[in-house]
């Protein structure tokens, strides 16, 4: 008798690199398009989509070699995916700077602004509360829900 007939081939198209196409707020996107970043690098796709399912994920990288992207990617699908179910999330953002923490918070507290829709115009109040700890001056727990939060922390 023949051989059964092989399985069809199958073409692994490569994971698109644009930040539009991974399933993040279009808020979000057009935070990242605002400030110039429209694509990722292969290697930020790879890690992105390894660590796609909330696994855990080590990656290094040189200075400006685009770990923040990963990680800020990350944090939002991970963020998206717990309001989606209902709860709460938080978030951990390590930095090696006292400068690079208040940039980030900064930064961070725009680009989640944008996945929430306000009730009005003078409506600034957020689910969400990026706080910044840096030092011996920064007082409370970083991952202690801070006092007039309902929401999500980062």
């Amino acid at each position: 008798a023949p051989p059964p007939p092989s399985p069809p081939l199958r073409v692994h198209r490569p994971a698109s690199l644009r930040l539009d196409h991974m399933g993040l707020p279009s808020g979000v996107v057009n935070s990242f398009i605002a400030g110039g970043v429209t694509n990722v690098y292969p290697w930020q796709r790879a890690a992105i989509d390894t660590a796609a399912d909330g696994a855990s994920l080590v990656y290094c990288a040189p200075t400006s070699g685009g770990k923040s992207l990963v990680a800020e990617v990350l944090l939002v699908r991970q963020l998206t995916r717990r309001a989606a179910e209902g709860r709460p999330g938080r978030v951990l953002f390590v930095l090696p700077y006292h400068s690079l923490v208040t940039e980030k918070v900064g930064d961070l507290t725009r680009r989640l602004d944008s996945m929430y829709q306000r009730r009005g115009p003078k409506d600034w109040q957020t689910p969400v509360a990026v706080r910044g700890f840096a030092g011996p001056e920064s007082e409370g727990t970083p991952l202690a829900r801070p006092l007039g939060c309902s929401g999500q922390e980062v």
